[in-house]
């Protein structure tokens, strides 16, 4: 074994080895953040057949209590799991673990480009390349076949594949408990209403007024650094809507980049806004458009290349923004680009304005038709993205109350704190029973939930200061008389909340289970109040389609009573010393 390099960032090492008519080099680079790429080289030093060239990974079946990826959603691991290669899904990647423990493992190729249906010739190998997920005994094994091959004498083969443990880095609740996002979309944006709703986060989305165009905000630069300006006064930071996947045709380089080829622009069937129609012609891909009110102007965007020069101009325009506009961040809308951009925008993010935040939001990407079946935190390589993230925002597209999402999925695929992140819901408003169980809520906007009653809960109880213990915590010391219905804790010195929510499809009156030592709660004086939680005030729009509270009527409960619990609802009950 030889150390090739070693630093406070990167250590790269080589192994040599020979047997079984093979010379076997394997390079690993392992990098500051956990991630660790292998390349392993088989070249034959004889004519041979192999029945199979496999990689395994054992896992202790005490931490492989949850599983995701490879066509499956995340979930409860299944005793055994099979996967094969599909050009049409591109979920290759897959991560068994728990919440304090876990890994991903992706298999690759030697150029393992961004959003690529990545098909490695060494492991699909015609077609006989396979994953299998089993279980003996104490310990959970995860092979990575290639089935049987024949090699001439000189021939080579190249396997790749990258792990990274997880979770990525502790999980910052007292920060995400003091972000308070207002998602201001549409052209009539002003800083008083989000001061009215209390909010101290205020995205600037593209197709508004101050950044009218997608991933293109260099068109309206001074009235956004007048919001921005405005926004400061009243210390709220202004993240801004600005990544790489499509481009506006109001980009002033469009020209510069079509003469390119296809290096920056993507190749494609055209069609799309008659603008694209009429100057494009051919041989691009049409992405979002969008009517830019109110000029009548259509923001027509273009696909771009997940690796291409451009983005060194996207990172320079980033920097620019920074210094001259004085954002507080990007909002990522999917990410078009791989970690080692990622880690080039961390830090020129850090470098121009300390305290600047990256928010990641998506969808959900278990579809046929859009990514294949792929979970979206571990989607492409978004999962290698996370350590340089401070927020998330996974819900279009999810449906919080199907029967897909089982509590262990809300954990393990929308909540993030497997990973070091925290989370807020989208689609419909969320649940907000069963978010609370992981430590969210929606975000406030005239289009989504009004949160502000629940903040003032939280700010009243000083939710900042609690400790979090969830309910797939087995310390947690509240339980409950029925496995459908979960509760998570928030600690303080002198008092206690508890999250409730139901997955039960009827009624159930509920029997909590507290350890009142560990709390340290006295259960003969111990009441829980269930406060009251409107969530719209009374001059909300009647079209709202969310219910109009989380608990409509301040209640008492003692804590041996048993407490009803509606389906797919729950309470947030508080007690003190």
């Amino acid at each position: 074994d030889e150390t090739i390099k070693s630093s406070n960032g990167l250590v790269i090492r080589r192994s040599d080895s020979t047997g079984g008519g093979f010379h076997r080099t394997t390079w690993a680079e392992m990098e500051f953040d956990g991630y660790i790429a292998f390349k392993v080289i088989l070249k034959a030093e004889k004519s041979v057949h192999v029945k199979d060239i496999r990689l395994e990974i054992p896992i202790s079946s005490n931490i492989a209590t949850y599983m995701m990826g490879m066509g499956r959603r995340g979930d409860l691991r299944p005793k055994r799991w099979e996967w094969t290669w599909r050009a049409d899904h591109p979920n290759n990647q897959i991560w068994i673990g728990d919440v304090n423990a876990g890994l991903r493992c992706k298999l690759q190729g030697p150029d393992d480009v961004f959003g690529s249906n990545g098909m490695p010739a060494a492991w699909v190998n015609d077609g006989q390349g396979r994953v299998v997920l089993s279980e003996d005994g104490g310990q959970v094994l995860l092979s990575a076949h290639s089935g049987s091959r024949s090699f001439k004498a000189g021939e080579e083969m190249t396997f790749c594949f990258s792990i990274l443990p997880t979770p990525l880095k502790p999980v910052d609740l007292t920060a995400h408990w003091n972000r308070r996002h207002w998602n201001p979309v549409g052209w009539d944006i002003h800083v008083s209403k989000i001061v009215a709703w209390e909010a101290n986060r205020a995205k600037v989305h593209h197709g508004g007024s101050m950044n009218p165009t997608i991933n293109y905000p260099f068109i309206a630069t001074e009235a956004l650094k007048n919001f921005v300006n405005e926004a400061h006064e009243e210390e709220i930071k202004v993240p801004l809507y600005y990544t790489v996947r499509e481009l506006s045709n109001h980009c002033a380089e469009l020209w510069v980049l079509r003469s390119l080829g296809h290096e920056v622009l993507r190749d494609g069937r055209g069609g799309g806004d008659s603008w694209l129609r009429e100057h494009l012609i051919s041989g691009y891909h049409p992405r979002w458009q969008e009517l830019m009110y109110p000029t009548g102007e259509i923001d027509a965007a273009v696909g771009v290349n997940y690796r291409s020069r451009w983005h060194n101009y996207y990172l320079e325009g980033l920097a620019w923004l920074l210094k001259n506009v004085g954002i507080d961040g990007i909002y990522l809308d999917g990410i078009g680009f791989d970690r080692e951009v990622m880690k080039r925008e961390r830090k020129i993010l850090d470098r121009y304005r300390l305290g600047s935040e990256v928010d990641f939001h998506c969808g959900d990407g278990f579809h046929k038709y859009w990514h294949g079946w792929e979970n979206s935190v571990n989607m492409c390589k978004f999962m290698e993205h996370l350590p340089y993230i401070d927020s998330l925002w996974f819900g279009e597209g999810y449906h919080y109350n199907n029967a897909y999402a089982t509590p262990a999925n809300w954990l393990v695929e929308i909540s993030g704190l497997a990973f070091g992140l925290s989370n807020e819901m989208l689609q419909g408003g969320g649940n907000p029973w069963k978010g609370m169980l992981y430590g969210m809520t929606n975000r406030n906007s005239v289009r989504y939930r009004y949160q502000k009653p629940l903040w003032d809960i939280w700010d009243s109880f000083g939710i900042q200061d609690a400790q979090m213990t969830g309910y797939w915590d087995k310390t947690c010391p509240v339980k409950t008389s029925h496995p459908d219905i979960k509760a998570t804790v928030f600690v303080k010195k002198d008092k206690v909340m508890i999250a409730l929510a139901s997955w039960a499809t009827t009624l159930v009156n509920c029997q909590l289970k507290i350890d009142f030592n560990t709390l340290g709660l006295d259960p003969k004086t111990t009441k829980l109040h269930a406060p009251q939680i409107l969530d719209l005030p009374s001059n909300y729009p009647k079209s709202i389609m969310f219910p109009s509270h989380y608990q409509e009527h301040e209640r008492w409960f003692e804590p041996s009573e048993k407490i009803p619990v509606e389906p797919g609802k729950g309470w947030l009950l508080i007690g003190s010393r």
